[in-house]
């Protein structure tokens, strides 16, 4: 059978279908059925609403996703963009009407901010013609773009405890405002975090899981995005070790950024990074992202064909220079929800900087 989908994310919209290859003339005319004449009928607009309301109440409840919202708002000056959670809040989903959304598609979904991605046994020259049958008298006004600037300034490092009372562990994520997916050091920093906290066998895993017995499972991530997203160390423990844990998280990005990484970390995280790679171009919807990543980051069209032999061309001291150069130690927001009567007196005993319950 076919699907049809549509997502949304920090960088845009995606629309895709997935059809047999002799049904591909019927997959563009839907395709542009749904880019060209968008309908959003109300009644749908409504039950859109009420399921996305619910989602937000239930992730209200859940300590994960709110460390994870918190954390944004503290990394992020207010008002922007990235500084808010993605799915919205309460208040702004039931601010939309079914006019701002078409206004929206209106004004942001152009032929000259968009891309064709079409993945399978195809002939180029259908595709060609196909595209021209269905999109080629697309015309439109230049794309509206959000321009909005993040780059991180030098910043105290802060210690926020979102109130949970009666919660019997903390949720932490300790981190900052990283680097856009454009950043020279995309590889490099994409090394680091696997030997830091990306692969269970991380810095951080073997220290809080193996050696203390801290948590089940503690990992890093820089989220590459448009512009510059989160660096996050993000991990759950109990309210007996949540200030021994924090203490930890820093000992560790302050040993990686003072020593770096020796060559046999680098040596495995790369050929881990390159073995990998494969994994993720297994079917024609996973090759499918991957070439829609170049249309939205701008990467040359032969990024992913060299993206094994340029993973495994990084040296040890690039990644050291990439950590030294984009993790600040001394600048990151401790995010910690939690029961505050029972977290509170050790975690100011760490005297990390100014401490806010919220």
């Amino acid at each position: 059978g076919a699907r049809l989908g549509v997502s949304t994310g920090w960088e845009g919209t995606s629309i895709s279908v997935s059809v047999l290859a002799d049904r591909l003339p019927e997959a563009f005319s839907l395709l542009a059925e749904v880019v060209l004449e968008p309908d959003f009928p109300s009644v749908e607009v409504d039950r859109v609403r009420e399921q996305r309301l619910a989602e937000i109440r239930q992730r209200s409840m859940d300590p994960s996703a709110l460390a994870s919202d918190e954390a944004s708002r503290r990394y992020y000056a207010e008002g922007l963009p990235y500084a808010r959670p993605q799915g919205g809040t309460e208040a702004s989903i039931r601010s939309v009407t079914r006019d701002h959304i078409r206004g929206y598609a209106d004004a942001c979904y152009q032929p000259g901010c968009g891309g064709l991605v079409v993945v399978g046994d195809i002939d180029p020259d259908q595709i060609r013609s196909l595209s021209g049958e269905h999109f080629g008298a697309w015309v439109g006004s230049p794309s509206v773009v959000d321009d909005f600037c993040v780059n991180p300034e030098t910043r105290e490092r802060r210690v926020w405890i979102l109130d949970r009372p009666g919660s019997v562990q903390s949720e932490l994520r300790v981190g900052h405002v990283g680097v856009a997916r454009t950043t020279p050091d995309y590889l490099p920093l994409s090394i680091a975090n696997l030997l830091f906290g990306g692969t269970f066998t991380s810095r951080l895993n073997l220290n809080l899981r193996e050696q203390h017995g801290f948590t089940y499972g503690v990992r890093s991530r820089f989220s590459f995005r448009s512009r510059p997203g989160p660096f996050t160390v993000s991990t759950a423990v109990g309210n007996d070790v949540t200030a021994p844990a924090v203490r930890e998280i820093l000992t560790e990005l302050e040993t990686l950024v003072r020593d770096g990484p020796t060559e046999e970390e680098v040596d495995a995280a790369r050929d881990y990074a390159a073995g990998v790679f494969g994994l993720h171009l297994e079917t024609a919807g996973q090759i499918a992202s991957r070439l829609n990543q170049i249309i939205v980051y701008g990467l040359p069209d032969d990024y992913y064909h060299l993206y094994r032999d340029n993973m495994r061309a990084v040296s040890t001291d690039e990644v050291t220079a990439a950590v030294r150069a984009h993790v600040r130690p001394d600048e990151v927001q401790v995010i910690i929800v939690g029961d505050a009567d029972s977290i509170l007196s050790s975690v100011e005993a760490l005297a990390l900087g100014p401490l806010q319950v919220v």
